[in-house]
């Protein structure tokens, strides 16, 4: 049905990742899996069905294998699959679909069913133990530690005392501060993983991005010369070629070379707004590459908050540091802070702030990671004092501590330079809270004229629009007009996704999918979002 894809290029490669096709020699079949592979250090590992079924729709979770290895909290990306996979199980019996990935440690590739997903988890040390992988990143502890002490000699002492007031307390002092690795629901049970079993008009989903394995792209390539399976790739955005500034040496090159081999080896490509398909459109014309079939499936605004959160004392579920940091009006900026954010045009725009309004001005809190090139902004703050103590900055806050930020700040910022889509924005219509953000790249297309757009290159726009939302009359207005909008949730998008991939399912099952078909224009750019007034 498929054409063989064209030969991986020439190009930058990892000692560990792979971001082309290798060898065909590379790929791994199930029949290669041994019974000592079955049981290596706990990993429960059985074989596939051969039994005839239906085609089935694969969502590929590597990239949420490799996260949790090294990160206890998840970040924008792993938000979207985990939200994804949580309504697939709503669906029952998984919608058809089951998961798929390529093992870090197994070295193979392993599928399972939707409902083995520990949905319920939250954290790095304990979604890696249900995968079978090992931990690699800081403990919840550690986390903690690092944004409650700045002192190395105090966070070692800390450690090991807080550590024995939990043990002398049967495990409450690490609940009441929030810093539990395994939520105490009794053992741990590993994920049956289980080896693929392609058919014809099967799908596979991949999610991830740079860190697609090059055996797991070989054996997908395998099964969709043979088989006839349909690859689709999952595109959050193309920035290190549309805005190569904002990103490290060599990243550039390697997403480069990534994004031309995603258009050799896959069907189609899936993506979250019209300007993101009309940049990879662009950027591979410019190569001289015929793009494949792209399609729209936005994001949500929905931030999901778990049910037994809700129950929680406030006490257990946020920390001491948001608590203090929250006692006083102020308004949220949310993200890893790095320079495509634009931390630092925010700040000297708060600090012009600061000089007219002193003492009645909001706190500015940044909310976030640390992330990269940012360095600037680190030395503004440190010169400044953080403008009078007027900038805060949250590091990694969990999940809670996010949600209790936004239904509590008085408005919220994001001002960023470009991006693929712009969670934050979204997240904070969710709670009713009005949002200044950026009217570049894709932004606009999230909310529409909810939100009061600014130029992230003019401090002036920026500050202008802050001062509108700081009139409490205005203010109240915004508040009202974005309660009473719809707002998308994370079921309608996995509904949307379901779709487009059952629509691609059916092509791959009656051999019509045609990868090298391009479609015009107007069939190729198909959205699925609700009104949102002026969204384009």
């Amino acid at each position: 049905m498929f054409s063989d894809p064209a030969p991986a290029p020439s190009g930058l490669f990892s000692n560990k990742v792979a971001f082309f096709l290798p060898a065909p020699s590379a790929s791994i079949s199930g029949s290669e899996i041994t019974r000592a592979d079955r049981t290596r250090k706990g990993a429960a590992f059985a074989p596939a069905h051969s039994e005839c079924r239906p085609s089935t729709i694969y969502y590929d979770i590597t990239d949420l294998l490799d996260h949790f290895r090294r990160e206890s909290q998840v970040g924008g990306i792993q938000r979207v699959s985990m939200a994804t996979i949580a309504r697939f199980r709503e669906l029952g019996k998984g919608a058809g679909v089951r998961l798929i990935a390529f093992h870090p440690r197994l070295k193979k590739t392993v599928v399972c069913d939707v409902n083995d997903f520990p949905i319920e988890a939250t954290s790095g040390p304990l979604l890696s133990a249900h995968f079978g992988v090992r931990y690699k990143g800081r403990h919840a502890l550690d986390a903690y530690l690092n944004r409650r002490y700045r002192s190395s000699m105090a966070r070692l002492f800390h450690k090991y005392r807080l550590i024995a007031s939990n043990a002398l307390s049967n495990g409450k002092t690490f609940r009441r501060k929030g810093v539990q690795d395994h939520e105490g629901k009794g053992p741990i049970k590993p994920i049956q993983w289980r080896a693929p079993d392609f058919s014809q008009g099967d799908v596979v989903l991949i999610s991830g991005g740079l860190r697609v394995i090059g055996p797991f792209l070989a054996e997908l390539s395998k099964a969709r010369r043979e088989k006839g399976v349909a690859l689709v790739q999952f595109i959050h955005d193309i920035l290190p070629l549309t805005a190569p500034q904002f990103y490290l040496q060599g990243h550039p090159l390697l997403f480069a070379d990534w994004l031309t081999g995603i258009n050799d080896c896959c069907d189609r490509v899936i993506t979250t707004t019209k300007q993101n398909v009309d940049d990879f459109n662009a950027e591979l014309l410019r190569r001289q590459k015929a793009p494949i079939p792209a399609r729209v499936v936005p994001l949500a605004h929905e931030f999901r908050e778990r049910a037994e959160d809700e129950k929680k004392p406030l006490y257990e579920k946020v920390s001491t540091p948001v608590l203090a940091a929250a006692r006083l009006p102020y308004v949220l900026c949310v993200g890893t802070r790095e320079i495509r954010k634009n931390n630092l045009g925010l700040a000297k725009v708060w600090q012009r702030l600061e000089g007219k309004y002193g003492a009645t001005l909001p706190r500015l809190i940044f909310a976030g990671r640390q992330g990269w090139m940012n360095d600037e902004f680190d030395r503004f703050l440190l010169r400044n004092d953080n403008v009078n103590d007027s900038i805060l900055l949250v590091e990694s806050p969990s999940d809670q501590e996010l949600a209790y930020l936004y239904k509590n700040c008085l408005f919220s910022l994001f001002p960023s330079f470009t991006e693929g889509w712009g969670l934050p924005i979204g997240e904070s219509l969710w709670f009713d809270r009005p949002v200044i953000a950026s009217h570049l790249s894709s932004m606009p297309e999230v909310a529409g004229d909810l939100v009061d757009y600014v130029d992230p290159y003019d401090g002036a726009s920026i500050e202008a629009a802050v001062e509108r939302l700081l009139d409490p009359v205005y203010r109240q207005e915004r508040t009202d007009q974005i309660r009473a909008a719809p707002k998308r949730r994370w079921s309608d998008f996995a509904d949307d996704l379901l779709k487009e991939l059952a629509q691609i399912q059916e092509a791959a099952s009656t051999a019509t999918i045609g990868r090298r078909t391009i479609e015009p224009a107007s069939q190729r750019v198909q959205c699925a979002r609700p009104n949102f007034g002026n969204a384009e």
